[in-house]
Parts: structure tokens; sequence; C-alpha cells
């Protein structure tokens, strides 16, 4: 389906002024009501959505058709402060400056949020480090003969001998690769104790946050 991208008519006043949001907001309503559709889905950053929030809020029969949407920039910054906030104290901060990721100094910033590439390799760093022990455990409840491992082990030595999407999808679409994921999430869901559960979390939130980087840059939705 073809697209076109086209500019909006430029505002000349401060985009966080009030009446600069209500114009910006009933001008995209007016495009969208001009091209024939029912929803205006404006996407705005951090500081001009609080204030399309609170025109909204009050103009809410007017402006009931516009959809706000937090810029992904923004609503990664976001998303890395509340991982931060919820592990920052419970062991994380200290796990990424022993272990050379990132310095003391640093390592605030990151996550907070306000430092998004610092922010983003620390958890892709941690979060594959996790993986990998989880797997180790994984792995080491199977009996040696299991059947999907030793399927999937085969595949992924042919894959390493020679990367590609192809074989990467070929792998993925195995049943013994399905039914081992499978096992492997309810291995660590049945409970490993407390403390795994809340680790497996991070887990989760991390794979979220790269699914969600990575669905923006290719424009996939459905992450």
């Amino acid at each position: 389906q073809m697209c076109t991208v086209g500019y909006c008519p430029v505002i000349n006043q401060s985009p966080t002024q009030f009446d600069t949001v209500y114009t910006l907001l009933r001008r995209s309503l007016a495009m969208v009501y001009e091209l024939g559709q029912t929803d205006a889905i404006v996407v705005v950053d951090q500081a001009i959505y609080a204030k399309a929030a609170e025109v909204c809020w009050v103009k809410t029969d007017e402006l009931n058709r516009v959809v706000l949407r937090l810029g992904a920039f923004h609503l990664t910054c976001t998303f890395c402060a509340v991982m931060g906030r919820r592990l920052g104290d419970a062991g994380l901060r200290d796990l990424i400056v022993e272990s050379g990721i990132c310095s003391s100094s640093a390592v605030v910033a990151a996550l907070e949020g306000s430092h998004y590439n610092r922010a983003v390799r620390i958890h892709k760093i941690v979060c594959e480090a996790l993986q990998r022990l989880r797997w180790r455990e994984f792995e080491a409840s199977l009996a040696e003969d299991d059947d999907d491992l030793r399927n999937v082990r085969t595949a992924v030595l042919q894959l390493r001998d020679c990367v590609n999407r192809v074989r990467l999808e070929q792998v993925e679409s195995l049943s013994s690769f399905q039914k081992l994921c499978k096992r492997f999430e309810e291995f660590w869901q049945n409970g490993n104790g407390p403390m795994s559960i809340f680790w497996s979390s991070y887990v989760d939130l991390s794979t979220l946050l790269l699914a969600f980087i990575r669905a923006t840059r290719e424009g996939n939705g459905n992450f």
C-alpha cells in the first residue's frame, strides 16, 4: 500500500504554548476528515504531549477523535526510567558497574532514561547475559539424549556455518525449536524461587524494549 508523506504548514509560535498545540490538533483533525478518515493519530515529544493531553481533556467533545501518542524516543527513555526505578536498587546498578559495562558516574543517567544510547546498550548486554545463564540452567535440567535439544543443536550448528535470514527462519519454524522454546518458558514460569521470577521479569521487560525499538525502525506495529 502506497503512502504519501507531506509537511504541514508551519506555525510560527512556541510549540509548548496551549494555543499552538490547540491549533495543531485542530489542523490534524481537519486533514484527517479531508482524507475521509475518522481518527487523527498525533505523535509528539514529551514536552508537547503534556500540553496536548491537557487540551484534549478540556476540549473533549471537539477533540475526541484525536489519538495522542508519545514519540518513540521519549517513550523508550520513559520505559528505561521505569526499568531503572524498578531494578536499579535491586542490584542492577551494582551489576552494571562491577561488570565494567558502564562507570558509576554514568550509570545513574542511563537508569534514569536520560541517556538513550547508553541505556539501550546496557539493557542489551545485561539481558543477553541473563538469557545465557537462564538457558544454561534450563539445558542442565534436560536429558542429554533429549530429541528436541539434539535437533535444535544440529540446526543451530548448521546456521552458525552460514548465517542468513532464510536459514534463521527455517530454524525458527522447526517443531523441535518451537517445543523447546515453550518448554524453556514453562521452566521459568513454574517457579524457581522469587529471586528467579524477579530477574526473569527484567528479561521480559528488556525483550519488550528491544522489540519496540525494532518495530519502530521497521515500521511494523505487530511486535
